[in-house]
């Protein structure tokens, strides 16, 4: 048996190996309670880890066979011979008979070695409780990181995306600077896949806590992605009727932006959600949020226009308040960019609301404040002619007379008798 291991490890070749292994089981069958057999474990296990690293790039093209001892090795016979080898060099290297100043180093190089086969082989839960059994030794670090990486892997696999991410960012804590980039990446995109399923799988409310939890991860590295995450937990929350949810990550995105334009965009998208349920009571409140924050801007005079817009129609079915809200708005205007309006045009409008309303005494009052403060605009002095044939209408002489003296001073060419 000596010779034959001396005569092995000269030639290299797993022929002489299997030579040897075949000595040991002869002389353990002939001699079966000899004072060698410990040592003799040992020599069987170490020719068949000779064997294995001798054989596995061959095995993977062709079978291995050998003629004097009448064996055919292919790729998976070659695994499982390793594999079951392992089992008895470990029960060896456990055993208090056995002495052997490397026996701990020894089985957590054993099982590593297996487990990796066996992740190779597709041997999942089999590979999972070797790397636990590692995990539960005293093992470096670096070993740590690569068995809390295979079990992320593994996990991932087998879509438990919590596991595989909880073993991505155990594996993190033992990696170096690089290598803790890679395993943050991994996390990510465990986390995304995670979302996209619940998604598929219309889980649309766990999907956006997946992806609010993504645009956590992001925001202080990434403020671009971390908005685009919340933007899809958005559209998650509304696919689930969760639509205040989603307003309210419009309002959160809206705060945490500086730009006027961001900060209209993700209103916009809040007041999008109230608009179409209806919610109009929010709807202009939601508008009133972005007026506060630029009160002067062209954006919050539409805005203020608009809401007007919802008194005046269907939303809200105000007339009277929408005129009275015109008003506010000419008082405002010159705190305003109102772009190419007019604030003449602003106070017409709410002279338009009360004639549409035949509220007579409220129109008088506004005609008449209209032309003192406009007294050139040309409905000015329609107004005018307009409210002197009211007052001849009901015969109130008085007020005509005197509306006459002031058109006639302003205008001498009005002719109130054709009026």
């Amino acid at each position: 048996i000596d010779i034959g291991l001396e005569l092995a490890e000269e030639k290299a070749d797993a022929s002489y190996y299997l030579a040897v292994l075949d000595d040991i089981n002869g002389y353990n069958d002939i001699f079966p309670d000899h004072n060698n057999v410990l040592i003799f474990k040992e020599n069987s296990f170490y020719c068949n880890e000779q064997i294995y690293e001798l054989l596995k790039e061959e095995v993977k093209e062709e079978v291995y066979t050998d003629s004097v001892f009448n064996v055919s090795i292919n790729a998976d016979q070659l695994d499982s011979m390793y594999i079951t080898g392992t089992y008895d060099y470990e029960g060896l290297l456990n055993n208090p008979g056995f002495s052997s100043e490397n026996a701990d180093s020894e089985l957590i190089r054993v099982i590593y070695k297996r487990a990796e086969i066996r992740y190779n082989r597709e041997e999942y839960d089999l590979t999972v409780a070797d790397y636990n059994t590692l995990l539960v030794s005293n093992i470096e670090n670096d070993l740590k990181k690569l068995c809390y990486a295979r079990l992320g892997e593994i996990s991932l696999m087998k879509n438990n995306y919590a596991a595989a991410e909880d073993y991505y960012r155990k594996a993190g804590e033992y990696a170096g600077e690089e290598e803790k980039e890679t395993f943050r990446n991994n996390i990510l995109a465990t986390m995304q896949l995670s979302a996209n399923t619940l998604s598929e799988s219309d889980s649309y409310t766990d999907a956006a806590i997946e992806y609010l939890r993504l645009s956590k991860e992001l925001q202080d590295t990434d403020e671009e992605k971390s908005i685009g995450f919340k933007f899809q937990a958005i559209e998650a929350y509304q696919k689930a009727n969760e639509h205040q949810v989603a307003i309210d990550l419009f309002l959160e995105i809206a705060d945490s932006k500086s730009e006027k334009d961001e900060v209209l965009a993700a209103y916009i998208g809040a007041w999008s959600i109230t608009d179409s349920l209806p919610d109009w009571t929010q709807s202009e409140s939601l508008r009133k949020g972005f007026i506060q924050r630029y009160p002067a801007s062209n954006e919050a005079y539409e805005l203020k226009l608009k809401i007007i817009s919802f008194y005046e129609g269907v939303e809200f079915n105000d007339k009277m308040q929408a005129a009275e809200m015109y008003l506010s708005l000419h008082d405002e205007a010159d705190e305003m960019d109102i772009g190419d309006h007019t604030k003449e045009g602003i106070y017409l409008n709410a002279i338009r609301i009360y004639q549409e309303l035949a509220m007579e005494e409220r129109n008088i009052e506004l005609m008449l404040a209209f032309e003192k403060l406009y007294p050139r605009h040309s409905v000015a002095n329609d107004f005018l002619t307009g409210i002197a044939v009211i007052y001849e209408a009901r015969g109130d002489q008085e007020a005509f007379e005197e509306l006459a003296r002031y058109i006639y001073k302003k205008d001498p060419t009005i002719d109130l008798l054709t009026a």
